[in-house]
């Protein structure tokens, strides 16, 4: 009878390294962009739970192993959401934060429902991405900031997505509804990247980025399935992206 090889104390330690140094890593990027976080308690918390959840899921999500998947995935998303909600329920209380909790449920809904169905939580994610873009609407209406320059930046991404699919490189085959998809999710990203160039606010660029990181995260959902589903690096990519994006979303409601 073969035993069950445990992973070894170095090992062990060693993705624990990893994990204390990609921390490092990222706060660093975030403080070059004008991101200089300061964490309440419960987000501490928070990061210390989901980043080594994060990192475990890149070997449970290419491991073949749905169970192991599906908890590690519905964690994550269940975390993401709680920090958010209890952001939201210590803060400021309006209009636009009530928008932008409702775009992270439906975040959190698409991403259990994407482990049994690829258009069901499409059509969740959906929902969620329009709310996002319904959320920036409002703060662009607010704060005076014009939308000019957001139909360009619109075009310029939508338009190198439909490039990859006229190209060959992304085959769609009788998944045509993805192009509403992907229009979706630019809507929001591009929109986090014109309130980029006009906002002072450090907090709400914390915001933009993690939108962004979300819209480049379906980029490569794409890749991984219509272009290369064996490619496990692609998938990894998709991940850390959109998680790393989505935890910036739940630390904005806090800041």
């Amino acid at each position: 009878m073969s035993k069950v090889r445990k992973p070894s104390v170095s090992r062990w330690f060693l993705i624990c390294e990893k994990m204390v140094n990609f921390v490092y890593t990222l706060f660093d990027m975030l403080k070059l962009m004008g991101l200089d976080m300061k964490l309440k308690i419960y987000q501490i918390i928070f990061m210390c739970l989901y980043l080594p959840l994060l990192i475990l899921y890149f070997s449970s999500e290419v491991s073949g192993i749905f169970k192991k998947r599906a908890i590690n995935k519905i964690v994550m998303a269940s975390l993401f959401l709680i920090c958010g909600t209890i952001g939201f329920v210590l803060g400021e209380k309006n209009v636009d934060r009530i928008i932008l909790l409702i775009a992270m449920f439906f975040s959190f809904l698409g991403d259990v429902i994407l482990l049994w169905s690829f258009k069901k939580g499409g059509i969740a994610f959906i929902v969620g991405n329009v709310f996002y873009v319904i959320y920036f609407l409002l703060h662009f209406y607010r704060n005076g900031y014009s939308i000019v320059l957001w139909p360009i930046v619109y075009a310029i991404i939508y338009g190198f997505f439909v490039y990859l699919v006229k190209s060959g490189y992304l085959n769609l085959g009788s998944m045509k509804s993805f192009y509403g998809y992907m229009a979706s999710v630019i809507g929001h990203g591009s929109f986090g990247i014109v309130l980029l160039t006009k906002t002072n606010s450090p907090v709400m660029r914390v915001l933009c980025v993690g939108l962004i990181l979300f819209m480049i995260s379906d980029f490569f959902i794409a890749a991984h399935n219509f272009h290369d589903k064996k490619d496990k690096t692609i998938l990894r990519i998709n991940s850390g992206s959109y998680f790393i994006g989505m935890m910036l979303v739940a630390l904005f409601f806090g800041l």
